[in-house]
């Protein structure tokens, strides 16, 4: 209920009369009264502006009031917003609670397709493994022996290939090599342009370290093949080389005869020359050419010329091959330098075939043929000896060939040789109208000699039909027929008439044989001599009645 600030003084005021009555008029005119009236017109000023002043508070109230109702109104508003927002989250919520049971099911899928990739790249892998497996197996198996072999193959692409010189499935394991398919001979127009290089742990330059003495510096060579490998690659090749180069300023190779240099080959022996121009002698170009400072004296050997040299050698020796280790020394101040490179070991070319067969388990080594094991060389002509060959031994390994008692024979000689007419002419060979065999060629039969072909055990036998007539009883006759050997007798073969009869002439018809062992080597001859008497024929039917037979029994 509103108020306004006069009717509440007047309000006042009744209740001011009221209180003190009519009968107190008069007493207010008095001076005292006239004071009071004084004091209580102050208080109703004081009290008219105390009311004035809450009847402004009042009306700020109502605006208050008034602005509070908007704010209520705009809270509600807000309130309601709201609860539509929380709807709308709620339900957004519930959109992504859905979103995320699917990405749930989703990624529930996809890890189970991944597993199922994984268990199937696995598998795949599996497979390719086994498959390079045994394509590695297999390329065990048919790696071939050189580089040359695998361009014959048609591979024409330099790169590093897997290659077995001593033989597939046999000996070491297969090796890994650079092909150079591009690069030809030096000088040769690319006649053969392939090589197999085998690598090693050395061939950057290296400092050579200092340090005084004689070979003091050392520096041992890793190949990345055996040494039984790499022997059979040289054994196969037509040339094998290794490189050196060495640079150096102001260092002595050679002190006198003392030398401060030198290189160890396969066998671990020293070798003091750099290049084979130089083999025979201790010589180094600074060690390896003798384009030095000073052409008398070798590599700077006079220390007053200190610029660098650079220098190269050839080894191309293939009993020493592959360079296993490298020696320097007098390398003393700090001026002096000195840094070395070797290069691979390069091998080109194909050996030349050795006799076929072989002679001994060297040639077979150098046609390759590198296992170990028993096999056939041709020593003597005419059988093949089985040897063992250690293949995995060096050559100059007394153990490299053994020998056995076992052999092949391998050129057969047989010969029968028979005459059909008689033969009369004495102190002369028997020649033959022909042979019913003659294997080997070694029977002449139209001079009667026979010329042994290889060495070995002969056998011949010797059977003829002989008549002897006996014209005067006091004088017997008969024959005597011999073998011979280079001229000289070695068996008789005698008929002698029988039962003489002094009143008719005894006619004696035999059939006598001899046999024998000989002992020939080759180009020895043997023939069958009449020395008296004669041997006989079937002149009417042409019988072969003389026959002489022999063969090789026994090769040696």
């Amino acid at each position: 209920m509103k108020t306004n600030g006069i009717p509440s003084v007047l309000a006042f005021l009744v209740l001011v009369f009221a209180k003190c009555g009519f009968g107190e008029k008069y007493r207010t005119e008095s001076a005292h009264d006239l004071s009071s009236s004084l004091d209580f017109e102050e208080m109703m000023s004081a009290v008219i502006a105390r009311n004035q002043e809450l009847a402004n508070r009042m009306t700020n109230l109502e605006f208050a009031m008034e602005e509070l109702r908007r704010h209520d109104e705009n809270l509600s508003l807000g309130i309601e917003k709201l609860s539509q927002d929380n709807r709308y989250l709620k339900k957004a919520d519930e959109n992504m609670r859905l979103d995320i049971e699917r990405l749930k099911k989703t990624n529930e899928r996809l890890r189970r397709d991944l597993q199922e990739r994984e268990e199937e790249i696995r598998r795949w892998e599996s497979a390719v493994e086994e498959r390079l497996l045994y394509l590695e197996a297999i390329g065990l198996q048919i790696a071939p022996r050189t580089c040359e072999t695998l361009a014959k193959l048609g591979v024409t692409r330099s790169g590093n290939y897997l290659i077995d010189p001593d033989g597939v499935l046999i000996g070491d394991s297969p090796i890994r090599v650079l092909c150079d398919m591009e690069t030809g001979w030096p000088g040769s127009s690319h006649a053969n342009p392939v090589s197999t290089i085998v690598l090693h742990d050395s061939m950057e330059k290296t400092e050579v370290h200092h340090c005084t003495g004689p070979g003091c510096y050392s520096r041992k060579v890793t190949y990345d093949a055996s040494l039984k490998q790499i022997v059979s690659l040289i054994d196969q090749s037509a040339s094998c080389e290794q490189r050196i180069r060495y640079d150096c300023s102001a260092v002595v190779p050679n002190e006198g005869d003392t030398p401060y240099s030198w290189w160890l080959d396969r066998h671990g022996r020293p070798r003091y020359h750099w290049d084979e121009a130089d083999a025979v002698e201790h010589a180094s170009d600074c060690g390896l050419s003798h384009d030095s400072i000073d052409p008398t004296r070798r590599c700077n050997k006079d220390a007053r010329a200190l610029q660098q040299e650079a220098n190269i050698g050839i080894i191309a020796d293939p009993t020493a091959l592959p360079i296993v280790e490298l020696r320097f020394g007098g390398v003393q101040t700090e001026v002096q330098k000195a840094n070395h490179t070797l290069g691979g070991l390069v091998c080109r070319g194909r050996a030349t075939p050795s006799a076929n067969p072989p002679t001994s388990c060297s040639s077979l080594r150098r046609a390759g043929n590198t296992g170990t094991g028993y096999h056939l060389i041709g020593k003597k002509q005419g059988r093949l000896d089985v040897v063992l060959c250690r293949m995995d031994l060096e050559e100059t390994d007394p153990g490299f060939q053994l020998e056995t008692d076992a052999f092949i024979q391998q050129g057969a000689v047989y010969f029968d040789a028979y005459r059909t007419t008689p033969w009369d002419n004495w102190d002369w060979i028997i020649p033959f109208d022909g042979t019913e065999v003659n294997i080997g060629d070694a029977m002449d039969p139209s001079t009667g000699i026979f010329t042994a072909p290889q060495d070995g055990i002969y056998a011949f036998h010797l059977h003829c039909w002989t008549r002897v007539v006996n014209h005067n009883p006091s004088t017997p006759r008969g024959n005597l027929i011999t073998i011979r050997k280079n001229g000289e007798e070695v068996a008789e073969l005698i008929t002698q008439e029988i039962d003489i009869n002094s009143d008719q002439n005894q006619i004696n018809d035999q059939m006598p044989g001899q046999s024998i062992l000989l002992d020939l080597s080759v180009g020895d001859e043997v023939d069958i001599f009449l020395n008296r008497g004669e041997t006989y024929a079937d002149f009417f039917n042409g019988g072969r009645s003389l026959h002489f037979v022999g063969y090789l029994l026994y090769p040696l």
